[in-house]
């Protein structure tokens, strides 16, 4: 397994809605080799899209499933693999916390706040790690 690069983003992308892109780009360009389903990708994109300040995700997996036009139980399973890959995790009922690393990009200013919030033992625990094998598609 190799861990994601923790040395500063090069460089940030401005999206349609004008903001800023500053997910660590290691993590980006490797999301594939996570082999996400496509309700697991939509379910942690629609999740770091709409994340507070802090980084967290406040909902329903109701919610998830109404957006995504499929059950509740989809729902529950496809939150279950970012969740083991350390992308998001359960804080209480109806808030996720996404992993800063993700959700911010490293060395941003609201990536230090949150892991100040969040704490360096939890963080280490919660690190992402890359998986390096190959997809199964691309065996």
């Amino acid at each position: 397994m190799l861990v994601a690069n923790t040395g500063k983003p090069r460089k940030r992308a401005l999206t349609y809605s004008g903001a800023w892109v500053a997910t660590d780009r290691e993590l980006l360009a490797n999301v594939w080799r996570f082999d996400f389903t496509k309700h697991e990708r939509a379910v942690l994109d629609i999740m770091t899209a709409e994340t507070d300040e802090a980084g967290q995700w406040r909902g329903t997996q109701s919610e998830l499933a109404r957006i995504l036009r499929c059950s509740q139980g989809s729902v529950s399973k496809a939150i279950g693999e970012p969740e083991a890959a350390n992308f998001a995790w359960k804080v209480v009922r109806c808030l996720y916390q996404v992993n800063p690393d993700w959700a911010f990009g490293w060395g941003s200013e609201a990536h230090r706040r949150s892991i100040a919030r969040i704490g360096r033992a939890v963080m280490d625990m919660k690190r992402t790690k890359i998986p390096h094998e190959k997809a199964a598609w691309a065996r």
